[in-house]
């Protein structure tokens, strides 16, 4: 698994994203130079978990995934 992020610490945040049903997530600025890479396995955990994942930049350039739940 994955660390939700905590003042001071890296980790993950997720919030709601503009697309119905999805939720976007992202690494704490805390986490520096991983953020990158981190990003990535928060859209790994979020795969094995049976949620649909894109990977994509915001605006500032910072990697995003955007993550809707398992179709049941």
């Amino acid at each position: 698994g994955r660390v939700p992020a905590i003042a001071g610490r890296g980790g993950y945040v997720v919030r709601e994203s503009p697309q119905p049903e999805a939720v976007e997530v992202r690494v704490a600025e805390a986490a520096g130079a991983e953020s990158g890479r981190e990003t990535a396995r928060c859209a790994e955990a979020l795969e094995a978990a049976g949620w649909q994942v894109s990977e994509h930049a915001d605006r500032r350039g910072k990697r995003v995934v955007i993550a809707s739940p398992p179709r049941r």
